[in-house]
């Protein structure tokens, strides 16, 4: 198929739908219409097998919706077709009723495969736009059919469904646009063509209600034709398979623009309520305050969900600050903090702390040799065998380079010695270690004990490698001489 033909199927369609006011207006409006029904249930037809997408459902759905909604055009241009049909509802209302079943069907089909069903504050979002917009919907669309409806309780149903249907609709719209998912042409045509599907009921309902009979009749047809334009073009747009596919890269609106529909969302009720107090009609008053304290509700929602997501980043953001990204171990910062909440600790219990300071042997050489990757690799594993080793209670910390240092609490020098020989018997992919091991003193600061664990671990160098060696004895203080 080539790449135009959705242009041509749309601007010929354009074309018929602005010649009805110019030719002949609601006598010309038929002659349009079906013509352009059967193009788009054709296009949606071609388009599936065509390209042949990966998820044809919502597709299927509007093909069944333009299929029902065909016929009932057919039964009210042709009313002989019926065979004297004379029930409660009209034969065309039962086809157009049920017809928004498939419809609702493809937009929610279309939200399963765009977006996360489990993005909780997508939907919180999508429910404060619907629910303001429901509420517009009851008070000037709802109620006042409601206050007309006097015939049977199907009929009254029938005339009801509509502007429910179109709530339900707008709503699915709302979740689908801030859900995420691909933005192409495909999606934006059948976007428009929902929307313009709502105005057009909107604008029935508003003729009914209110009797604004200087509007053509044909002006409502002209926007449910322009909507089924958009459905064919969608369906045969080279991006039509894409349309029902999620696309993790693609960017949510602007929080910026989202801010402001939410906002004005949130006004739309209490905006309401002045407005209809200023008439002196007060008649939607429960109904608003239903819907103000619903919204209150999820705003609510929407900020503890807000809070949580800030914790839970505050929560990420302090562990890749307090860990090496390369040994997923502690890194040099969380090492002073560590000891120094250790030291503290160890001079209230009396516990004795060591400290050992490791250094991978001869490592530049290593990675000269083989590459950066191979060091990161032993890096890497060095970390995990010696992390198994340790107790639970000991901390592993990245102190630089290849340079580790290793925190233990209890026991004797010689215990801690071995511990870190231990350490030095584990090393992966047949590399060794120096260290060096001091035992705090409860009294010199943190500095001292490690520059005494530096000089074990250069005196361990210095003897030829591969070995723990013990640091010499804290240094005594000098007596003050009065």
């Amino acid at each position: 198929m080539r790449a135009g033909v959705w242009r041509w199927y749309l601007g010929a369609c354009v074309a018929g739908v602005l010649l009805i006011p110019v030719v002949g207006g609601d006598g010309v409006s038929p002659a349009v219409y079906l013509p352009t029904m059967l193009a788009t249930l054709a296009a949606v037809l071609v388009g599936v097998w065509r390209y042949r997408p990966a998820q044809p459902g919502p597709w299927r759905a509007l093909a069944a919706f333009l299929t029902i909604t065909l016929a009932g055009d057919v039964a009210a241009l042709f009313p002989g077709l019926g065979g004297g049909w004379t029930p409660t509802v009209p034969l065309p209302d039962l086809f157009y009723s049920a017809a928004y079943a498939p419809l609702l069907a493809a937009v929610l089909l279309l939200v399963r495969h765009r977006s996360d069903v489990r993005d909780r504050t997508a939907l919180i979002d999508a429910a404060i736009i619907a629910i303001s917009v429901a509420l517009l919907a009851w008070v000037f669309v709802v109620e006042p059919t409601a206050r007309q409806a006097t015939g049977e309780l199907a009929s009254n149903v029938v005339t009801l469904l509509s502007p429910f249907a179109d709530v339900l609709m707008m709503a699915l719209l709302v979740r689908m646009a801030i859900g995420g998912g691909a933005r192409n042409a495909a999606i934006t045509l059948l976007t428009y063509g929902f929307v313009l599907g709502i105005v057009g009921d909107t604008t029935v309902a508003v003729v009914i209600n209110y009797g604004i009979e200087s509007l053509p009749a044909y002006l409502v047809d002209m926007i449910f034709l322009l909507a089924y334009a958009c459905f064919g073009a969608s369906a045969l747009h080279p991006s039509m398979p894409a349309a029902t596919q999620r696309d993790a890269a693609a960017a949510e609106p602007p929080w910026g623009r989202r801010r402001f529909l939410l906002a004005t969302a949130s006004l739309l009720a209490p905006v309401v309520l002045l407005a209809q107090s200023f008439q002196g009609d007060y008649r939607s008053v429960p109904i608003v305050a239903i819907t103000c304290i619903a919204l209150f509700l999820l705003v609510v929602a929407r900020m503890s969900g807000l809070v949580r997501r800030v914790e839970t980043q505050a929560r990420r953001l302090d562990l890749l600050a307090h860990t090496d990204g390369l040994t997923r171990v502690p890194n040099r910062r969380a090492w002073d903090a560590v000891l120094r909440d250790q030291l503290d600790v160890a001079r209230r219990t009396r516990t004795p702390l060591h400290v050992a300071l490791l250094d991978l042997d001869r490592f530049k050489q290593f990675n000269d040799t083989n590459g950066h990757q191979a060091g990161d690799e032993v890096l890497r594993r060095s970390a995990e065998a010696w992390r198994a080793t340790l107790r639970s209670g000991d901390v592993l910390a990245r102190y630089g380079g290849e340079e580790f240092a290793v925190l233990i609490t209890g026991g004797s020098t010689d215990d801690a010695v071995r511990a870190v020989d231990r350490l030095r018997t584990a090393t992966p992919l047949g590399q060794t270690f120096s260290a060096g091991v001091a035992t705090w003193d409860t009294v010199e600061p943190p500095t001292e004990l490690l520059a005494r664990a530096d000089d074990a671990l250069y005196a361990a160098k210095q003897a030829g490698r591969d070995r723990v060696q013990r640091a010499g004895a804290a240094p005594q203080p000098k007596a003050v001489v009065a």
